[in-house]
């Protein structure tokens, strides 16, 4: 069994998903967001801090591999890449934040899946919390992408 692929490529996720926060974060800043969607973006914003946690613990018990901080930073930077290549355009901004939410959960899923193969329930515990979730956040913000993205088209308001 080659744990190490499975720990290296857990480490750059754990990068993606560290992106993920400050792309979030720099949303919730953003002063052209409706209030009601900055409240549900911080309720996103905390869960991934919670996906976070979750993710360096599977790292822990599966173990950190001895390149774990370059791959970190690797996966935050490839993150941060989609994330700054769009405008300052907060429909933009949330699409990029939603295509780089999905690279994190469909490393995820893979990871849940392998874990279950190699018998590792606890860190599938730690998946399973984090993937149900996503989905839930994913559904949400593509939701509000396509809401703010008409009421720019129509000129019609979107309520709260």
């Amino acid at each position: 069994m080659d744990s190490n692929y499975l720990s290296a490529t857990l480490a750059e996720t754990l990068g993606n998903e560290y992106g993920v926060i400050e792309a979030e974060h720099k949303l919730i800043n953003d002063g052209q967001l409706e209030p009601g969607m900055k409240r549900q973006l911080q309720d996103i914003h905390d869960e991934d801090q919670q996906h976070v946690r979750n993710m360096e613990r599977a790292l822990e018990i599966i173990g950190r591999p001895a390149d774990a901080e370059q791959r970190i930073k690797r996966g935050k930077e490839v993150c941060m890449k989609i994330v700054e290549t769009t405008s300052d355009d907060p429909i933009d901004m949330l699409r990029a934040t939603i295509l780089a939410k999905y690279k994190s959960a469909d490393a995820e899923e893979m990871f849940y899946e392998l874990c279950e193969e190699i018998g590792q329930e606890d860190v599938c515990g730690l998946f399973e919390t984090n993937l149900e979730e996503e989905e839930d956040h994913l559904d949400y913000l593509r939701e509000q992408a396509v809401l703010m993205a008409r009421e720019r088209i129509t000129g019609e308001p979107v309520a709260d």
